[in-house]
């Protein structure tokens, strides 16, 4: 009986230990199956995320030589634009200041071919006038005609009309006011003796709109509160104007929005009054 239960324990403790070495033997396999599921997983993502990798450099690196081949060529279009754009602008500086010498050495020329009448009447108070000394002024104004008128009114606007693109609407403008206002000025001597304000131009309607529409109300007024000098001060003013507007043009200064309109009107205006 004892060798029995002897051999039963024997069988018994067997079997535990078999049991537990199996349960431990199960352990270390699905350990170390797992352990190399893990690390052929790691491996094969290793391995795609270094191809992806060089993939990616390999596109990266082809992108960006195209990308830099590509910004040679437009910074080789920016370099020619920019060196045609400089050479352009070099050319347009050269024709403006042209254009002002022409402009200046047409008003200089004006000024000095001004009939002598007209710088007689600048001297002296028509209304003042005794007879005699009026009829002689009135016998000078004859004197001027119609051929001498023609003759400066071409010489007061000269070539200067061929420099518009350079000069600028707004200096265009005040020239060609000015110029206007002493055609008409010579209109009235020449071409219109029975007219009252023949030799006081300062008084004829058209003169003072004229004079109105470049230079102001204000200026008007004063310039008709002289008693002489009226075309001096005109002359004066509108130098002063011109200088002032053609140092804008030759500093690269822009002409606002409301001066280009400003002188569109004039030009319309001037185009409605017969000189």
């Amino acid at each position: 009986m004892d060798s029995v239960i002897t051999f039963a324990l024997a069988t018994l403790a067997s079997a535990g230990v078999s049991a537990v070495l199996l349960a431990i033997l199960g352990w270390l396999l699905r350990s170390w199956i797992g352990e190399r599921l893990r690390a052929s997983i790691k491996h094969e993502y290793d391995d795609r995320l270094e191809k992806l990798k060089a993939e990616l450099k390999s596109q990266g690196d082809g992108q960006l030589a195209s990308l830099k081949s590509e910004m040679d060529r437009q910074a080789e279009k920016l370099r020619i634009a920019s060196a045609s754009f400089a050479e352009m602008q070099k050319a347009t500086v050269t024709k403006k200041i042209e254009a002002v010498d022409d402009l200046w050495q047409t008003i200089i020329s004006g000024r000095k071919s001004l009939p002598d009448i007209l710088q007689l009447l600048d001297r002296i108070d028509i209304p003042r006038l005794d007879g005699k000394a009026l009829a002689n002024v009135t016998l000078m104004a004859d004197a001027f005609d119609s051929e001498q008128a023609v003759t400066l009114v071409n010489d007061l606007f000269g070539d200067v009309q061929k420099h518009r693109p350079f000069l600028g609407e707004p200096i265009w403008t005040m020239f060609s006011i000015y110029q206007s206002i002493l055609c008409r000025i010579l209109y009235l001597l020449a071409l219109d003796p029975e007219n009252p304000n023949r030799l006081t131009w300062y008084m004829d309607e058209e003169a003072q709109r004229l004079i109105n529409l470049g230079f102001g109300e204000a200026f008007l007024e004063e310039m008709q509160s002289l008693k002489v000098g009226r075309m001096n001060s005109l002359r004066e003013r509108f130098e002063r104007s011109i200088l002032e507007v053609v140092n804008k043009l030759l500093t690269g200064q822009e002409f606002g929005a409301e001066a280009l309109a400003h002188a569109s009107r004039i030009s319309e205006e001037i185009s409605k009054i017969r000189t």
